[in-house]
């Protein structure tokens, strides 16, 4: 399933005239009217509600439904607000790019609702003089104070630039924090609703989503040893009858996960890289299969292991800490980047190594639900690329983003169990694509 987590802003601009620069400082705000007086902005963030679940992985930009963040994916520290004008409002980010940010505010505190589902800052200055043209604004978050970074750079620069550390690692997935994020969309500053003031202030709606995605395992029937900390699976010939054979599964290893860096705004394109669009939504046909393709930063460039974290140790198996919609419980295994191709080539795919002991029948035990006295088994890796969008299974690599992780997703991945096919045991997976759920900026006041 692909899994949103995103947020929906809603901006509101009041008194737009006789500004200096933008200033980064805390200020006290003032009564202002849209007639004269200094304008000042405050963001306020509202955690949106998940929308129902579909079967999938369906592709497109909600593929298959949307889940709510935990507390700490869905916190915010600090928010800086960019904005840039050009002379056709339609064109935007999709403009020819030499359009500079003329003013930035930075949000260095907000203030969290008592029920987490709001952050609020207070109000800064900001340089906008006067209220008409096509204003257009870029949201970040989480990334510190990176006003004078943008500050007088082109949007060019901007759309482009490459951001390394999109969330703070922890030694368990289930720690990360501080999850970075920026615009999922292009957006104007409006000035035909309201009148600028404090009380009737012009408004704005937009939304960001975290550069991030998430890897959950969801365990499925394997029964959980917290002895040793693995997975038992029995092993099903053709037909659904047990062999005898079992398999106990250590570890879970991302292969190919993206390290060097993520583009700040999304961007997605046609075939063979013809027409990016920044900020572009995921399209798919009426089958849920994707139509249009996501680039990250090497996706036209191509790739090299270099760019990869290094995945040489195997990643424990743990016990399931959550439950979803569908009642599959699941632990989250790892965050990464997206990671795209336009061939879906699985040489640099992102992929999971499922590493564990294969017993047969004769080396299990089945009263103590474990290998027989002096039973070795046999070490087995199976290995599973990450889809993004293969909505009837047919794992055809013709289709666009068949294979890639792509931001603000959150890629499920549920054992079926193990099957004897063929002469060997298949390890049988499914994977759900959903976006991590919007979060929504209301009102950013100026």
């Amino acid at each position: 399933m692909r899994f949103a987590l995103r947020y929906t802003v809603l901006a509101a601009v009041a008194a737009l005239c006789g500004l200096s620069a933008c200033s980064g400082d805390d200020v006290t705000a003032k009564d202002s009217t849209a007639a004269g007086g200094t304008a000042y902005v405050s963001v306020r963030l509202l955690v949106a509600q998940p929308e129902a679940t579909r079967l999938g992985p369906a592709g497109g930009a909600d593929g298959d439904g949307r889940e709510p963040g935990m507390d700490r994916e869905n916190a915010v520290s600090d928010v800086t607000l960019l904005l840039y004008r050009q002379s056709d409002a339609s064109t935007g980010l999709n403009g020819d790019g030499t359009a500079t940010v003329e003013h930035t505010v930075y949000f260095p505190t907000l203030v969290a609702s008592a029920d987490g589902t709001a952050y609020t800052s207070e109000a800064a200055e900001c340089g906008i003089t006067a209220a008409s043209g096509a204003w257009h604004a870029i949201v970040v978050a989480n990334m510190g104070d990176v006003s004078t970074e943008y500050q007088g750079k082109t949007v060019a620069c901007v759309r482009d630039d490459i951001i390394k550390e999109a969330w703070t690692p922890a030694a368990d997935a289930e720690q990360c924090d501080g999850f970075a994020m920026a615009s999922a969309e292009d957006a104007t500053l409006g000035f035909a609703d309201g009148d600028g003031s404090r009380a009737n202030p012009y408004t704005l709606s937009t939304s960001v989503e975290r550069l991030a995605a998430r890897i959950d395992i969801a365990p499925g029937g394997g029964a959980w040893s917290a002895a040793d900390g693995t997975y038992t699976y029995r092993v099903l010939a053709e037909g659904g009858t047990d062999t005898g054979d079992r398999f106990v599964l250590r570890s879970v290893t991302p292969t190919n996960a993206m390290a060097a860096g993520s583009y700040l705004l999304k961007r997605v394109c046609g075939e063979d890289g013809a027409g990016i669009e920044y900020l572009g939504a995921e399209t798919a046909d009426g089958q849920g299969r994707q139509t249009n393709w996501v680039l990250d930063p090497w996706t036209l460039k191509g790739k090299d292991t270099t760019l990869y974290a290094n995945a040489t140790a195997h990643v424990a198996t743990k016990p399931t800490a959550h439950t979803d919609s569908d009642g599959d419980s699941y632990y989250i295994l790892a965050y990464t980047l997206e990671n795209t191709t336009l061939n879906n080539d699985p040489t640099f795919a992102t992929s999971l190594r499922f590493t564990g002991t294969y017993y047969k029948a004769a080396e299990w035990n089945e009263e103590t639900g474990g290998p027989a006295d002096g039973a070795t088994g046999e070490e087995k890796t199976f290995t599973y690329t990450l889809r993004h969008s293969d909505p009837d299974g047919a794992d055809d690599a013709s289709q666009p983003m068949l294979y890639g992780t792509v931001r603000n997703n959150i890629y499920r991945v549920k054992i079926d169990g193990v099957a004897y096919e063929g002469g060997s045991p298949q390890l049988q997976a499914t994977i759900n694509v959903r976006n991590w759920a919007l979060f929504s900026h209301s009102g950013i006041v100026m």
